[in-house]
């Protein structure tokens, strides 16, 4: 599908002032996940085992996985789910400061293993915020307009990052160990009630409530959303490629920053210098990438995206010293800025008009169990095979989700046929 070009016009004053606040809300969030990148090193360097390292992945994912059905029911009866939002993420944002309290009453691995499961424990809130993050988003504006607060958000969010990565990476460095980390969250903690005032001020149509349905029995209403489900073939298509390509790069997720600090005895600084040097190539590339989608549209920004995102672990396990990490880091930045677009737009432009709650959910559900799947299978992985293989097989895996996506043909799609009967809007 190609897509209309933009035509520049202003937006309605709704709008303006979502598109103020979405661009706020990304410089905060920007400058939180500087600091949150750092705390698989964290853990590492605390002690932590290589399965704990995927525990920090996986059990977000696990639980995410168990609680986005329910999630997605309880969004589905909610009139404005901005406010939602706000309270789910600022949910989210206590983990800062309760892990920067955690060395204070353990140490080494002790301190790892519970900060691991604090942090777990945030993706009960965090699987609710980031279904209502993809609602919220997709109304702030109008659809023609989607790719162009996204593009600022992601933009002005990679601006912050950038700026605060150097600065956090020498306080890390320079003050002693643990105390860097435990500021540097500590301040995360403060600027969560910055991003909920952000939040709060977003506004968007109201919308009706869910209908209640009479209550079937269990297997026949697993049959049914099957039966539904199913008409949506580009959803299903789409989600089967965005399976495959996060499998692949869950299966690295904590081999990645093994292999910077046990392969490459990266410092904190160096660390710093990577994920700078990824938000400096995110940031660079949302401009380019957005002509490029509305020249050729969404299907044709999916796959060359995804291509990069999947190799980039194959291209990292060539890398022999820290300063190599910067150039393949910066491409997988680039790969990050599109994938980012296209993943955003492909979604909602597959799922039926009216049922967007219920097919996020399940697009988060693959998504999650990947998650879950991936990062122990990559950390056991580390026993039978040399690291700069685990990497390459994540590549191996993620290039069958590529393929894939080469079958989605991003268009919205009919609303789903109820009772033998097509409704129309």
């Amino acid at each position: 599908m190609t897509e209309a070009a933009e035509t520049p016009f202003l937006l309605p004053s709704v709008q303006r002032r979502n598109l103020l606040f979405v661009v706020i809300d990304g410089i905060i969030v920007g400058t939180m996940a500087a600091g949150a990148s750092f705390v698989s090193i964290w853990v590492i360097r605390l002690g932590a085992s290589p399965f704990w390292v995927s525990m920090l992945s996986s059990l977000p994912s696990t639980i995410a996985l168990v609680m986005t059905i329910p999630w997605s029911t309880f969004a589905g009866k909610q009139r404005r789910p901005e406010r939602l939002l706000a309270f789910a993420r600022l949910s989210v944002h206590l983990v800062y400061p309760l892990i920067a309290s955690v060395p204070f009453f353990l140490r080494d691995e002790w301190a790892a293993i519970t900060i691991v499961i604090v942090w777990s424990l945030s993706a009960f809130p965090s699987s609710l915020s980031n279904m209502m993050f993809t609602l919220v988003m997709g109304h702030a504006v109008t659809p023609d307009r989607r790719s162009f607060l996204m593009s600022r958000r992601w933009t002005f969010l990679g601006i912050a990052k950038l700026i605060v990565l150097p600065i956090e990476s020498q306080l890390i460095e320079r003050l002693p160990f643990p105390y860097g980390y435990q500021l540097v969250y500590g301040i995360n903690g403060l600027l969560a009630l910055g991003a909920f005032y952000c939040a709060t001020q977003i506004r968007v149509q109201e919308r009706e409530p869910s209908p209640p349905t009479e209550r079937e029995p269990l297997l026949d209403r697993l049959r049914s959303s099957i039966a539904e489900v199913r008409q949506a073939r580009s959803f299903l298509t789409f989600v089967g490629g965005r399976a495959m390509l996060n499998l692949g790069l869950t299966l690295v997720a904590a081999v990645v920053p093994i292999f910077w600090i046990d392969h490459l005895n990266s410092s904190d600084a160096w660390i710093g210098y990577f994920n700078a040097a990824l938000s400096g190539a995110t940031l660079i590339a949302y401009f380019p990438w957005v002509r490029y989608k509305r020249k050729h549209g969404t299907r044709r920004t999916l796959i060359p995206a995804a291509a990069g995102l999947a190799l980039y672990p194959a291209l990292l396990a060539l890398v022999r010293m820290p300063y190599a990490v910067l150039p393949v880091i910066a491409f997988r930045g680039l790969a990050g800025a599109g994938i980012n677009l296209a993943f955003f737009d492909t979604l909602l432009e597959t799922v039926p008009r009216d049922r967007e709650a219920r097919y996020v959910a399940i697009n988060n559900t693959i998504v999650h169990l990947s998650g879950v799947i991936g990062p122990p299978i990559g950390a056991a992985m580390l026993s039978i095979m040399s690291i700069r293989l685990a990497l390459v097989l994540g590549t191996a895996v993620s290039l069958l989700g590529v393929a894939v996506f080469g079958f989605v043909r991003p268009t919205r799609d009919k609303p789903v046929k109820e009772n033998n009967t097509e409704s129309e809007e």
